[in-house]
C-alpha cells in the first residue's frame, strides 16, 4: 500500500509528464501536505507558461538547485500517467482518513479523560463511544 507521501509525490510526477492533468479540479491545496512549496510552485510556472519545461523551471526557481533536485527525485518515480486518476484517488481518500483518525482520537481522549477523572461511568463511557463512533461514521461520510 502507499503512503501518503509517496502519492503526492506520484500525482506531481504524472502531471509534470502530463501538464494538463493540473487543471483536473479536485486537485486543492489542502491535499499537498508534504509538497506546498513544489505544488505551489508549480501551479504557478503552469499558469505562466503552460507547460514544464525542466530548463525554464530552473531558470524561474529561487533556488535553482533544490528544484532541479526535487523534479529529478519526481522524475525518476517513472509512474504511469494513465493511473493518475488511482493516484489521485488513493491520495484524496487517505487524507480523509487522516481527519477522520485524527479526529476521533480526539473526541475518545476527551472522554477517556472524563473515565479517567470518574466524572462518567463505565456505562456511560460506554454508551458514549459507541456514539462517537457512529457520529464519526456520519460525519465524515460526506
Amino acid at each position: 500500500m502507499y503512503n501518503y507521501g509517496k502519492l503526492e509525490q506520484l500525482v506531481l510526477s504524472c502531471i509534470l509528464l502530463k501538464p494538463e492533468l493540473i487543471e483536473d479540479e479536485r486537485l486543492e491545496d489542502k491535499y499537498f501536505t508534504g509538497s506546498k512549496r513544489i505544488w505551489s510552485f508549480m501551479k504557478a510556472f503552469y499558469k505562466k507558461f503552460g507547460n514544464f519545461d525542466f530548463e525554464t523551471m530552473c531558470l524561474a526557481a529561487s533556488n535553482k538547485y533544490k528544484i532541479m533536485m526535487y523534479i529529478n527525485e519526481l522524475i525518476q518515480l517513472e509512474p504511469t500517467p494513465s493511473r493518475f486518476e488511482e493516484y489521485l484517488n488513493l491520495m484524496i481518500e487517505l487524507y480523509n482518513e487522516e481527519k477522520k483518525e485524527q479526529w476521533l482520537r480526539n473526541k475518545v481522549y476527551d472522554l477517556a479523560t472524563e473515565f479517567y477523572l470518574k466524572t462518567i461511568d463505565l456505562k456511560t463511557f460506554n454508551d458514549s463511544l459507541n456514539r462517537l463512533y457512529k457520529n464519526c461514521e456520519e460525519i465524515f461520510k460526506k
